[in-house]
């Protein structure tokens, strides 16, 4: 017994000992890069007086054998998930980890094993607080300041500080792998902007991007008062903020932050916004270039949401349509507000108008659901997507594939099918499958279907007056025709008079659920949704000649005709 407890001690002191020699000290999990992160790496740190040969030392969590190298006092080097692109982008050579090895982006276990096995180095990060979160895809390495620190603990790392001057998403890259970790000795307080509703409040969390290198308490006061409102300082060093009733504009405040004797402070600079209430009719209209007049006007919508998020749960990006058919796409790259989009939800959005290869978008500052189970408008029937279609829900009838094979179940982040009515050859209908609905991994529907979806645009150049869409939201917005019928409904039809000058009287005993007017050569004119009763068909302005009236009830159609004088 005596002997095994000899052996435990002599182990753990072998342990510690060789903790001192190598340690962690930098470690970038998720960089801010779209899709598969390339600029993964992990460094490590000769903490000794003695040269280290690392061959065959086990990184666990990445799965890689150190080959032969030695590492010499006070020296670093680097791993990488690639090491070409680490090369390329921050100029640091690296050993590359194997094939399919990746760090988490929300957190996992790393150990340093010698080749007898002994556990060197334990860490295990978090992408969650206390661990830094500037380091959760926001642009920073985590970096262990203190080498002779406990490594596993989260309060012996901080966010890198260091500029690579590498910008990428629009995030900076703060990292120096295979250099010092550069880490601020005292406290430094760094300016902050926020953005606040006018009248109502709004928290700020001012020391996210601040440094507190101590393991101490801190306090925040605030040392110069908003002049356009109100400041409080909240328990755990955020700021409450509410401007003054119908204030809109700039305002300014002064905080000063502490560990014990030392303080620094800054600035926070407030734009306080007004959000009037307008009607989508009211910015959406465009100029003969397809382009926005309300761009960059700040206002507050109201309407139903409409399909599903296609952007999953990466943001937001779904469309909201008023009462009169009017809508507007909404649109955050990577906040969702706390808002899970359903159908049905009546919402109400707080933000900029924007656009976006011509179409109609809000960036929201906010938003919050009203209400739900809100019913929707029965789809506005067209030709085809146009200007006047963007941001609507329309429907299609009749559609066939220019070519079945560019429908492409599973594929990329979504597919285009062109198709065609064969009553309009010339007016091709451009359609577009997201991998967000359930239509994405979907055999082809047969042809011909009517379809419903919404209207959409994607034009990369302005003007903005050509690729219109139409987006379907579920595989029931595909409704085949195959069983489509014409039968006999001229009982419950009367057209008078025939020929006709001015206006064109039907005399309906049943609700039809659509009627076409066709010129001969198959031209649509228009289209009547839901008639029933006496309606009044003003043909004065056609020209003189032979007509078609197209009667539609429940997958039947009648043709009749009538001659214009």
């Amino acid at each position: 017994m005596k002997k095994q407890l000899l052996s435990l001690v002599s182990a753990c002191c072998l342990a510690w000992a060789a903790q001192a020699q190598i340690v962690i000290t930098e470690i970038m999990y998720n960089p801010p890069e779209a899709g598969v992160d390339s600029l993964e790496f992990l460094e490590f740190y000769n903490n000794s007086n003695t040269p280290v040969n690392l061959e065959g030392w086990y990184l666990y969590g990445v799965n890689f054998t150190f080959p032969s190298v030695v590492l010499n006092p006070g020296q670093y080097i680097v791993t990488a998930v690639n090491a070409a692109a680490l090369f390329n982008q921050l100029g640091v050579s690296a050993l590359q980890w194997a094939a399919n090895s990746a760090l988490s982006n929300t957190g996992e276990l790393l150990l340093l094993l010698n080749p007898a096995g002994d556990t060197i180095v334990r860490v295990q990060y978090s992408n969650a607080a206390p661990w830094p979160t500037e380091a959760a895809g926001n642009g920073a390495s985590l970096v262990l300041c203190d080498p002779n620190s406990n490594p596993s603990l989260p309060a012996s790392w901080k966010a890198a500080t260091t500029s690579t001057g590498v910008t990428i998403n629009g995030r900076t890259i703060f990292a120096n792998p295979g250099a010092p970790s550069q880490c601020p000795t005292t406290v430094t307080a760094n300016d902050d902007v926020a953005v606040a509703p006018s009248g109502e409040p709004i928290v700020i969390n001012i020391l996210q991007n601040d440094i507190l290198p101590g393991p101490g308490n801190f306090t925040v006061t605030i040392v110069a008062a908003p002049k356009q409102g109100t400041a409080v300082v909240n328990p755990n060093g955020t700021l409450t903020y509410t401007s003054n009733a119908n204030y809109c504009g700039a305002d300014t405040l002064t905080y000063r932050v502490c560990q014990g004797n030392d303080c620094a402070q800054a600035n926070v600079r407030i734009t306080v916004r007004c959000y009037p209430t307008y009607t989508i009719d009211q910015v959406n209209n465009v100029n003969n270039q397809g382009v926005a007049d309300s761009l960059g006007v700040f206002c507050q919508l109201t309407a139903t949401v409409y399909g599903v998020n296609l952007r999953g749960t990466g943001g937001l990006q779904f469309t909201m349509i008023d009462d009169n058919h009017d809508g507007i796409t909404v649109f955050s790259a990577t906040r969702t507000f706390g808002y899970p989009v359903k159908e049905g939800d009546k919402i109400t959005v707080r933000g900029a108008i924007a656009q976006f290869n011509g179409l109609l978008q809000i960036f929201p500052d906010t938003l919050w659901k009203i209400s739900s189970g809100n019913p929707l408008l029965a789809p506005i029937e067209v030709i085809k997507p146009s200007e006047s279609t963007e941001n609507k829900l329309i429907r299609i009838y009749a559609l066939r594939y220019v070519d079945i094979n560019q429908w492409s179940p599973g594929v990329g982040a979504g597919f285009n099918v062109f198709m065609v009515n064969d009553n309009y050859p010339n007016d091709t209908v451009l359609v577009r499958i997201d991998n967000d609905v359930d239509l994405f991994n979907q055999a082809p529907p047969p042809a011909p279907f009517d379809l419903v979806g919404i209207g959409s645009q994607f034009d990369v150049d302005t003007p903005y007056t050509g690729g219109y869409q139409i987006l379907p939201r579920y595989i029931s917005d595909v409704s085949t025709i195959d069983n489509i019928r014409e039968v006999d409904l001229s009982r419950w039809v009367q057209i008078a008079p025939n020929p006709a000058s001015n206006v064109l009287r039907l005399q309906l005993s049943k609700t039809f659920d659509r009627v076409h007017l066709f010129t001969a050569d198959g031209r649509l004119l228009t289209v009547l949704f839901r008639p029933e009763g006496e309606v009044l068909l003003p043909v004065q302005t056609l020209e003189p000649g032979v007509y078609f009236l197209r009667f539609e009830k429940d997958q039947t159609f009648w043709t009749t005709r009538f001659l214009k004088q």
